[in-house]
């Protein structure tokens, strides 16, 4: 399974980012080579490092959720919730991704807005029941048993 959540950089899952201008070979080659440091540095317990890497990648792909979400994280787990909390919320909203609405959950409790942590907390219930009944959905499927 391909993790694109907040945590894919730290779990070291590999999600490399499919650039938004793929066209240009070079560009690919320069932001794939800013994703790999990036892991390469979070490995090494280095997550400044890792940081400033992913922030790299970001800037030459904003549109890349993969690097997006793996920045959000970092970023939170570096003590910066207000930026964090700007990368999740386009995630979260335009994905319906759970760990990007628990993670703008996380950013607004940090933050001291517990009235928009919990409503970002509730979205992120909603998301996880809607991904795991899809999931369910589609075994019941595959075993010609889904429910009516």
């Amino acid at each position: 399974m391909r993790r694109t959540g907040p945590d894919a950089l730290l779990l070291g899952v590999q999600a490399p980012p499919e650039p938004q201008q793929a066209h240009d070979g070079m560009w690919q080659s320069l932001v794939e080579d800013a994703w790999r440091r990036s892991q390469e540095a979070a490995a090494a317990g280095q997550p400044a490092a890792a940081l400033l890497w992913l922030e790299r990648a970001h800037r030459m792909t904003p549109g890349n959720g993969a690097v997006a979400a793996a920045l959000s994280g970092a970023l939170l787990q570096a003590g910066d919730p207000a930026r964090a909390a700007a990368l999740f919320r386009p995630l979260a909203q335009r994905d319906g991704m759970p760990e990007a609405w628990a993670g703008l959950a996380a950013s607004h409790r940090m933050l001291g807005e517990v009235e928009q942590a919990v409503e970002a907390m509730a979205a992120a219930a909603e998301a996880a029941i809607r991904v795991a009944d899809s999931r369910r959905g589609v075994h019941l499927d595959q075993v010609g048993c889904r429910e009516q």
